[in-house]
């Protein structure tokens, strides 16, 4: 647990952090079910879209 103001400013960046880092691809995964054919390509198509979210 954070002991002072600035650790516990610095623990709540990380947090922001992990989940901007999940949230991400698990919406672009959603997004590609949404809006693409399942096929032999998905799983290139939904890393392709992930990585274009952090460009």
């Amino acid at each position: 647990m954070p002991q002072t103001k600035f650790q516990a400013f610095i623990f709540s960046l990380i947090m922001v952090g992990v989940m901007a880092c999940l949230m991400c691809p698990a919406m672009s995964f959603v997004a590609t079910l949404l809006f693409n054919e399942i096929n032999k390509n998905f799983i290139a198509i939904w890393l392709q879209t992930a990585a274009l979210i952090f460009l």
